[in-house]
């Protein structure tokens, strides 16, 4: 991990017309990306410990992680092109001899982070990306005390 990476975490989750918008950040700066509905709601119940009474794509690919004793140690978000965001979802499998072996793959921000809850891991975002997006905090308020 470089020292430069912040970590974040789900602040809030806003349904709106084209799915969700998803409250990132930190106690200092939250910013939004947008997702589906089928990802907001598996964001959402991940939060809350829950699943699906069917294994949904995110609980799959979760349980096949698990199958092939590979850990997700990590997200980055690390790359962000007008209004999309890029990540690496970082892999480690430990080998027979002790040693591990760390696969780092392009994904979805929000896919990333539906794991990421479900495995209890961090997600980070590289500080060139935090500084670079809007703050939202104040949205991310009067959003909390509307729904109060």
């Amino acid at each position: 991990m470089n020292s430069d990476d912040v970590e974040i975490g789900v602040r809030g989750l806003m349904p709106v017309s084209s799915g969700v918008a998803a409250f990132l950040g930190t106690a200092a700066k939250v910013f939004v990306i947008h997702v589906d509905s089928s990802t907001g709601k598996a964001m959402h119940m991940a939060m809350q410990g829950r699943s699906h009474p069917r294994p949904m794509t995110h609980d799959l690919v979760t349980q096949l992680l698990m199958g092939f004793d590979i850990r997700l140690e990590r997200v980055l978000i690390d790359k962000r092109e007008e209004d999309t965001f890029f990540a690496k979802l970082f892999l480690c499998k430990t080998l027979p001899d002790g040693g591990r072996e760390v696969l780092v793959l392009d994904a979805r921000p929000s896919d990333c982070i539906v794991l990421a809850i479900q495995a209890r891991r961090p997600v980070y975002i590289t500080r060139d990306v935090l500084e670079g997006v809007e703050d939202m905090s104040d949205l991310l308020e009067r959003f909390r005390s509307e729904d109060k």
